[in-house]
């Protein structure tokens, strides 16, 4: 398929990796992307665990797991940078690099 996103998605293949690598970088980028959106909803009761349910089964975010889509990378970089943000030391500088990344990626 013709690449249709921006050139810092080719960086991979610079790092080593091809289309075979789908096989494992797929299913670990749809885990990691389950794990970190339930831990930033972070549900503590019920309703919220049935809200948090409707969200990750609604129809785009299920189409983005399954293609195992590249905006799961951004939202895993979005949620680095909110995190590395309330880190006391050199949490600004490497949010704001994670926030600079996600940006290049998603142009």
């Amino acid at each position: 398929r013709p690449h249709v996103y921006g050139p810092g998605w080719l960086v991979s293949g610079a790092l080593g990796l091809t289309v075979k690598d789908a096989r494992w970088i797929g299913p670990l980028l749809i885990v990691l992307f389950v794990l970190v959106a339930a831990a930033v909803i972070a549900p503590r009761r019920w309703q919220d665990v049935v809200i948090a349910a409707g969200i990750l089964c609604s129809p785009p975010v299920m189409l983005g797991i399954d293609r195992a889509n590249n905006d799961l990378v951004v939202f895993l970089l979005l949620a680095a940078t909110a995190w590395l943000l309330l880190q006391p030391k050199s949490g600004a500088w490497l949010g704001g690099a994670s926030l600079g990344l996600a940006a290049t990626l998603k142009m």
